[in-house]
């Protein structure tokens, strides 16, 4: 089986990303391990691996590498909500993949979403506060 793995592009990624964050070399770091550790375990399998960089033209790089699966590690090293889009252009070119899908991906990305859905389907949570939309979440209150 010829199955694709998603690296990033530092350049691509620098121009996304915050430089006070500090974050980008560590990610991009982590990344590209995981990454080596998938290809040698999937190349000890017996299947073929293609890198695929992550960029503005993700979508004809996918075509372009005709692959059977995608492997998904990738977690948006500069920014975290590229995880959703990567999945959303997986699933908008057709291409199977690992992972969650775009709306697994984004209900992760945001906890107050999470957290909401849970009380809607009588999971139980905490109460807590969407402090980024500063609204209060039902049944609790704030004390001035």
């Amino acid at each position: 089986m010829r199955i694709g793995i998603l690296t990033a592009d530092e350049g691509w990624e620098r121009t996304r990303t915050d430089p006070a964050a500090g974050h980008l070399a560590h990610s991009l770091e982590r990344l590209a391990k995981t990454n080596d550790a998938v290809a040698t375990v999937l190349s000890a399998m017996g299947h073929e691996t293609v890198w695929i960089t992550v960029d503005a033209t993700l979508v004809s790089r996918l075509e372009a590498a005709n692959v059977d699966l995608v492997f998904d590690t990738y977690f948006g090293p500069g920014r975290r909500q590229d995880q959703a889009v990567v999945a959303a252009l997986l699933e908008f070119a057709g291409t199977p993949f690992t992972g969650g899908g775009a709306a697994c991906h984004h209900l992760g990305l945001s906890m107050p979403r999470s957290k909401r859905l849970f009380q809607a389907l009588g999971i139980p949570t905490p109460p807590f506060v969407d402090a980024a939309g500063l609204s209060v979440a039902p049944g609790l209150s704030i004390a001035a």
